[in-house]
């Protein structure tokens, strides 16, 4: 009976990827909120794609900003604020959809988070960002082009910018793409982690 309801479950998890991977093909749309159990878990596979190793990764000091763009249903965005405390650091999560922001605010006040911002506009934060996480998200972007630039010119001079990428989400970039992306925009590499199935890359502003 058990073991019925994991395949029923798993194949209604395939038929939901393959389908949200052939529609990623052909339009560039953001994770719809109804689906957010989907992006909330933590892949056993990949677990570069995890929040604790992703957060584990960045260069951490006193008072720093970071925005998770595209922060979903908070999945990085909660134990990032978490993590932040003891820097005294701020998270600001951007997302263009006011429900995924509705999912993470409940999830902030159940923490009892205070360093924690959302947004759904970035216009007044230009210089002002130390780092900006972007897990899973990019592929999701229709202008992927304005986005980097737009990120560009919110870091400050010495900012990074983190990008995570796995080969189980639908709308990945291949390592390769990224990278050139990245450097036509005035980026360089700063370190690697990971495969090329799975990885995240930390840029600098050049």
């Amino acid at each position: 009976m058990i073991f019925n309801i994991f395949l029923i479950l798993f194949i209604l998890f395939f038929i939901i990827f393959i389908s949200w991977r052939y529609l990623s093909l052909r339009y560039t749309i953001p994770m719809p909120s109804f689906l957010k159990l989907f992006i909330e878990i933590e892949n056993p596979i990949f677990t570069n794609n995890h929040a604790k190793n992703i957060i584990s990764k960045l260069p951490l000091k006193n008072d720093i900003t970071i925005i998770d763009f595209g922060c979903g249903a908070g999945r990085v965005t909660i134990p990032l604020g978490k993590s932040l405390q003891p820097y005294n650091g701020t998270v600001i999560g951007y997302d263009i959809q006011d429900k995924m922001l509705e999912i993470v605010k409940k999830k902030i006040i159940s923490s009892s988070l205070n360093n924690i911002l959302l947004l759904n506009t970035l216009n007044e934060y230009k210089n002002k960002i130390d780092i900006v996480l972007l897990v899973n998200v990019l592929g999701e972007i229709p202008s992927k082009e304005k986005t980097i630039s737009d990120i560009y010119n919110l870091l400050k001079d010495d900012g990074m910018i983190s990008v995570t990428e796995v080969i189980a989400d639908p709308h990945f970039i291949r390592q390769k793409e990224l990278i050139q992306l990245f450097q036509n925009a005035n980026f360089k590499i700063e370190s690697i982690f990971g495969s090329k199935l799975a990885y995240t890359i930390h840029f600098v502003k050049n």
